[in-house]
């Protein structure tokens, strides 16, 4: 289903398919990997430019902050 769509819009519109991972919870190298190949297997299946972005986001108190 997603497929048909980002294609449908693809052969309309300039796309890109960015993959977001979350690097706080990818720490194991196990589920790095894991992230990794299901990264391309989207890659292959969609066959579009494809960017990865690499989050690493913590929640901090404000007050810790100051």
């Amino acid at each position: 289903m997603s497929s048909c769509i980002v294609g449908g819009q693809a052969a309309s519109f300039p796309t890109i398919v960015v993959y977001v991972m979350d690097i706080v919870r990818s720490c194991s190298p196990v589920t790095f990997m894991s992230n990794m190949l299901y990264a391309c297997s989207i890659l292959y299946k969609m066959k579009l430019p494809f960017i990865i972005a690499m989050n690493k986001v913590r929640s901090i108190c404000y007050l810790t902050i100051r």
